[in-house]
């Protein structure tokens, strides 16, 4: 099994062995289990009552958070370990992993580890047994690197227990020759040499495949290219294309919809009377530092406050339409009407994803095209809480969770009004948009 070691004050990684690169394969369905042990300024934390979850994003720019992958015992979350199998969605992109770390979160507290190294490969680099050869010795490497580092901080803390009862200048001396031994062994260690040679067997090794490749294509039946084609086309024809859009505050500039056109403001207000989508009464616009706060950059949270007579509420307005016709203008004619039937034909569903928390309850509602309509209360007592919402595209020219006739959808977290002084606080905040883009579809509605 893989071992992992981080500090979470992220000032003393230079004194903690590297980690290990790890590598999967993209269709794994079975990825290899990592043991992760966590310290706090070389002290061993407690994790008992802590949530832990890995985060990262894939080199396609898909955000994984997950927690489902963690286990452990009572006795090792007291000893600061647990284990982590990858999910499948983890090896769904070729290329390195940005941001891949593990997060710890107790109450409001939020604390994550250093970056590690997770590398996802395609399938025609892994099938060469160079390859396997070479990440196996490189592995092997650290492995042998993290014993050596190990069994010379036990040896030195034994030492340093008996100098106590041995005299000390000659252990003393003794001692500092032992850490001149180690330090000429590290030193010996000519790290850069080692990645060149590998690299450059990574390369000798990825040329030969590209020369096999060119070889199988040059030696393919015309007829079996025929077949490919005309699979092809089929497929273009006759099956929709789906396409995942993600949609942030990024870039959003506070009363201006030219960056970034989607929208957020909070207040306090009853369910009953909640601004509707687009009105400013009893409301306020998020500032540019909240709006970053929305992004995830800072790991910080906005808060409202509320009060017994009225509730705290944050309400998300997102333009969807005007997005999507921004990044794909040659899929809509420019006339609203026209190009809101346009994306419509081609939604699927939205996926709402908010990091959020209440003082002790909130609950999230949506805007059906007439009313706020809110689900029921969930306990958070100040627990950072991820909450997902999907809605599919009904008949109904007003969708509850859809896209409704004006090309937008609206969202809203509520506070408790049971509670004087209630808060909620909104954190990282997206909104996936999935569509089905079948080009003869999009061709007839473009020349309708």
């Amino acid at each position: 099994m893989i071992t992992l070691k981080f500090d979470l004050s992220k000032q003393d990684a230079e004194l903690l062995p590297p980690n290990p690169i790890l590598y999967g394969r993209i269709g794994d369905k079975q990825s290899p289990e990592v043991e992760i042990h966590l310290t706090q300024n070389g002290t061993v934390i407690d994790l008992t009552g802590h949530t832990l979850q890995f985060e990262g994003m894939t080199a396609s720019g898909a955000r994984i958070i997950d927690s489902g992958g963690i286990s452990a015992t009572a006795a090792q979350l007291r000893e600061g370990t647990f284990r982590y199998s990858f999910s499948e969605r983890s090896f769904s992109s070729t290329g390195p992993f940005r941001l891949a770390h593990f997060s710890i979160v107790r109450g409001t507290v939020r604390r994550s580890t250093n970056d590690f190294s997770l590398q996802v490969l395609g399938t025609v680099d892994m099938t060469a047994p160079e390859a396997e050869s070479i990440l196996t010795e490189y592995n092997e490497l650290v492995r042998k690197l993290q014993e050596e580092f190990d069994r010379a901080t036990q040896d030195l803390t034994r030492q340093v227990n008996d100098l106590v009862q041995e005299p000390a200048w000659d252990r003393l001396r003794e001692i500092q020759t032992q850490l001149e031994d180690i330090e000429r062994q590290v030193e010996a260690l000519d790290f850069d040499q080692i990645v060149t040679d590998k690299m450059k067997e990574i390369d000798q090794m990825v040329d030969r495949r590209l020369r096999d490749i060119e070889e199988k294509i040059n030696d393919i039946d015309p007829v079996t290219l025929t077949e490919v084609n005309q699979e092809l086309g089929s497929l273009i024809l006759g099956k929709p294309i789906v396409h995942n859009q993600e949609m942030t505050f990024v870039g959003k500039v506070p009363a201006s919809v030219v960056e970034n056109p989607h929208r957020v403001v909070f207040g306090n207000s009853s369910l009953s009377v909640l601004p509707n989508p687009g009105q400013n009464a009893r409301s306020e616009e998020f500032s540019q530092t909240d709006y970053r706060k929305l992004n995830g950059s800072d790991d910080e949270f906005v808060t409202v406050v509320g009060h017994r007579s009225n509730e705290a509420f944050v309400s998300f307005q997102w333009n969807i339409l005007e997005e999507i016709r921004r990044r794909y203008p040659y899929w809509f004619t420019g006339i609203e009407r026209e190009d809101v039937a346009i994306l419509r034909g081609m939604f699927q569903k939205v996926t709402l994803e908010i990091e959020c928390y209440g003082t002790p309850r909130l609950r999230l509602a949506h805007w059906s095209g007439a009313q706020w309509v809110a689900d029921p209360f969930i306990a958070s007592n100040e627990q950072v809480l991820t909450l997902t919402k999907e809605g599919s595209l009904t008949t109904s020219p007003s969708p509850e969770t859809g896209i409704r006739i004006d090309g937008t959808a609206a969202f809203a977290l509520l506070g408790d009004t049971t509670v004087n002084n209630h808060q909620i606080g909104v954190g990282k905040t997206s909104l996936q948009v999935e569509l089905a883009v079948s080009l003869p579809d999009l061709y007839q509605r473009l020349n309708a």
